[in-house]
């Protein structure tokens, strides 16, 4: 291996592994998206900073506020 990443298309992947159409492969191994990473940063900040303040038991609750 030359150390570069190799990419191959949906339809490559699918086919490769048996899969009748992409599909699968693109709900199961899709890049994140910047929105779904997005939705969940407020929770994983909270959870961060809960157990760098050494915490040992996660708070009730992580997510944003209503």
């Amino acid at each position: 291996m030359d150390g570069q990443p190799s990419f191959m298309t949906s339809a490559q992947v699918a086919d490769l592994m048996g899969h009748a159409d992409t599909r699968m492969v693109e709900t199961t191994y899709a890049r994140t998206r910047h929105e779904g990473v997005m939705k969940h940063k407020y929770a994983l900040e909270n959870l961060n900073n809960f157990y760098a303040r050494g915490s040992s038991v996660a708070p009730e609750s992580a997510s944003k506020p209503a």
